[in-house]
């Protein structure tokens, strides 16, 4: 099985933001960034999802 470019770019994203979201809380915890890094996190890991559904018929 292969996976798609698309797909690992968004999963190495997901991994970079998680990163950074852990970076944030670990070092100066400012709320907003965190929140911004989860929330952007959480926007790459649907469309994960909605690409793993969309090619997987």
């Amino acid at each position: 099985h292969r996976v798609g470019a698309s797909a690992l770019y968004m999963a190495w994203a997901y991994v970079a933001l998680r990163a950074v979201h852990s970076a944030v809380h670990l070092t100066y915890n400012n709320v907003i960034h965190r929140l911004s890094a989860f929330a952007l996190s959480s926007v790459v890991l649907g469309a994960l999802w909605g690409l793993f559904f969309l090619t997987r018929g």
